[in-house]
């Protein structure tokens, strides 16, 4: 997001671009708290297409060289099954396949016009649009945090572990993938590369202990949250890992000094 109109809760109208690099950041992450935004400008960047793979891998053949293929891939991912009943929970398969223990891995690489489209189902090309899309039936809770990048591979490995020990509980699959930096100042990759570890809960059971277990672990890894999923941040913890909380607090009171845009999830973290 490069300009934005914002209207704020006292009816001012405010045009910020990146002339007001500070207020910019503020704003391309704020969760609603700054104001009314009426108009914005993206920067996108030319359609492309996309070549998916998907295949079962060992737990090794993914982990053990996750950084590499982060790097070397347009997308890479992976989903750890830690049982034989988890792949159906994200209407997942490989025909002929058991996946219980393995990984079922998405490898996504641009190709360029010359390469015709492919709807096989595990070896598609395609506009990156139609391709990159997934849907997931039936609904879950999901909690997806994130982790430098170079702690990626030790976190991972750290709730694999936790997954295995509290089965049935950890059914879901856990997808890791990774994001690059960027400068919004609550944005989960603020000023790193992160490593994303996703892990659900059965919706109707009391799964609760659980996902509190998953962000203590990951809480050791200075661990960042999805603002729109589950997760259970502190004002403590949103100070330590973020580097420009308080900045944006700061600017928050600034356009919003009577807490309008506040909510009860909100207020104890931002007021």
């Amino acid at each position: 997001m490069r300009r934005l109109r914002l209207v704020t809760a006292a009816g001012y109208v405010r045009d910020i671009g990146e002339d007001d690099p500070e207020l910019l950041h503020a704003a391309q992450l704020a969760i609603g708290m700054l104001g009314v935004v009426t108009e914005l400008e993206l920067e996108v960047t030319p359609a492309y297409r996309f070549r998916k793979r998907i295949e079962v891998w060992s737990w090794q053949e993914a982990w053990g060289d996750f950084e590499v293929h982060a790097k070397q891939h347009q997308h890479f991912s992976f989903f750890w099954m830690p049982a034989e009943e988890s792949a159906a929970l994200y209407g997942l398969s490989q025909p002929g396949v058991s996946l219980a223990g393995r990984c079922y891995v998405k490898v996504y690489d641009g190709v360029d016009d010359s390469v015709p489209d492919n709807d096989e189902p595990h070896r598609r090309v395609g506009p990156a649009h139609a391709i990159y899309p997934m849907e997931f039936e039936p609904n879950f809770h999901e909690l997806e945090y994130f982790v430098p990048f170079e702690n990626g591979r030790d976190a991972t490995a750290a709730v694999r572990e936790l997954m295995v020990a509290r089965l049935p509980m950890s059914v879901f699959p856990m997808e890791v993938r990774s994001v690059a930096r960027d400068e919004a100042f609550l944005s989960h990759s603020y000023g790193r590369d992160t490593a994303v570890i996703s892990i659900s809960g059965m919706p109707g059971t009391d799964y609760w202990p659980y996902l509190r277990e998953v962000d203590e672990l990951l809480g050791e890894f200075d661990a960042r949250v999805h603002w729109g999923k589950l997760h259970f941040l502190t004002r403590d913890q949103l100070l330590a890992r973020y580097p420009r909380a308080e900045t944006f607090i700061e600017l928050r009171r600034s356009l919003d000094p009577a807490g309008t845009f506040l909510n009860d999830h909100l207020q104890p973290l931002f007021d």
